[in-house]
């Protein structure tokens, strides 16, 4: 494909994700228009119609996907519904020949992530996870400072997706809000994919490494409760709803090589936001929560005491800035949903359509991600049992490396492509 030529694409989906930030880190993108959009519901779809009017995209409105699909002008496909309709709708554009693109979201069922690499690998059609914390800029600076070595060995990671969520679920019981059936009938992380992406990358997950096992325990439900009862009234029948989803979700991984990662849910209760960050390695450790860090030979160290001392981490992190934000800095493009990684995950991904390559997070590391939330599931109903982690890749991983190199590759820091 000519990289002159003006990609067109469509997105499905019109909710609050798909119009609220999908739709506008497309409008963010150089060369790209949306030439078709989607949506079940009319009022979404008008409201869609009136955005793209407003962005100068002359996009067809559908209410079923499927008939985008049959269309030879479309490029790619942008996928911003549900969380229990990305693998098919995914599956079904891979089928139609067409990249696609879907937001984050938990499995189901291992059945759904193998149907997803059964799909890619029948079609050879690349297909991405839109982990948009994959590019943030502490996360990408911490990875540049793990290529780098700073660390050393890296032996321990963790993340979460740690926020005060609590208020939005309830406030939205009876608006039909997508997420509240999945926090009254499951029991899981339904949401690994934030947490995940910083470990995902310093460990050389599917690239020379794999996830081998899980186990995963969970809180008693207060939070929900709690806050169906002060807003609904105590008695009501919003407060005598059975939420099964815990307070916080606790996920132990093993990987083939010995390390660890710890994941966190923990969004019901009152707290500040974080993703947990924390990489620990034989020569150093990072910490997102108090911004801390500590590298052996380099940080401050307590001789009369003789241990490690703590220090904010804003030197190193602007040292290892990764060339992606550095870039965005000198052209003044920082700002953006999600701290701008909106506008570069989806940059990341039409990358790939327009150069004809695989994606940053192909089918394997998409399937990888979501399976989480299926693995958690189990152990957590089996009392917090050991479940095997599949391996997508069929083993691959141990031999599997980067087809290409794009400055938008998340298996090392490509200085020279800046």
């Amino acid at each position: 494909m000519s990289n002159d030529r003006k990609l067109r694409v469509a997105l499905v989906g019109l909710g609050g994700r798909g119009l609220g930030g999908t739709a506008h880190a497309i409008h963010a993108c150089d060369n790209v228009e949306i030439a078709a959009i989607c949506d079940l519901k009319e009022d979404r779809l008008a409201k869609g119609v009136e955005l793209m009017k407003e962005f100068g995209y002359d996009a067809t409105p559908y209410t079923d996907y499927r008939y985008i699909l049959e269309r030879r002008d479309i490029d790619a496909v942008l996928v911003a519904t549900s969380w229990l309709t990305h693998v098919q709708i995914a599956c079904d554009c891979m089928r139609a020949g067409k990249y696609v693109a879907f937001e984050v979201g938990g499995a189901f069922s291992i059945e759904q992530c193998r149907k997803l690499v059964d799909v890619y690998e029948e079609t050879g059609v690349p297909c991405m996870m839109l982990e948009n914390i994959s590019y943030g800029r502490p996360e990408l600076a911490v990875f540049n400072m793990v290529r780098k070595g700073l660390f050393g060995e890296i032996v321990h990671a963790e993340g979460g997706y740690c926020h005060f969520f609590e208020t939005r679920m309830v406030g939205q019981i009876h608006e039909g809000y997508y997420r509240v059936p999945h926090y009254l009938h499951r029991n899981c992380d339904n949401y690994p994919c934030h947490g995940m992406a910083l470990p995902f990358m310093a460990l050389d997950i599917n690239r020379g490494n794999r996830f081998v096992s899980l186990v995963s325990v969970a809180t008693k439900t207060v939070g929900l409760r709690n806050e169906s009862e002060r807003v609904f009234g105590v008695g009501s029948p919003e407060s005598r709803l059975d939420w099964q989803l815990g307070d916080v979700i606790t996920t132990i991984l093993k990987t083939a090589h010995g390390q660890t990662v710890t994941l966190t849910l923990d969004d019901q209760l009152p707290r500040p936001y974080s993703r947990r960050g924390m990489i620990q390695g034989s020569a150093g450790i990072y910490m997102e929560d108090g911004n801390q860090i500590y590298i052996d030979g380099r940080s401050p160290y307590n001789e009369n005491r003789g241990h490690p001392i703590w220090e904010p981490a804003d030197a190193l992190l602007k040292e290892y800035d990764h060339p992606i934000w550095k870039e965005r800095e000198a052209q003044g493009r920082t700002e953006g949903g999600h701290g701008g990684t909106d506008a570069i995950v989806v940059e990341a991904f039409l990358d790939a359509v327009r150069n004809g390559t695989n994606t940053p997070l192909d089918a394997y590391d998409s399937a990888t991600y979501m399976a989480i939330s299926a693995l958690s599931e189990q152990s957590i109903a089996e009392g917090g049992s050991m479940v095997f982690f599949p391996d997508f890749t069929d083993g691959k991983w141990i031999v599997r490396e980067r087809d290409y190199k794009s400055k938008y590759s998340l298996d090392d820091v490509y200085d020279d492509l800046f």
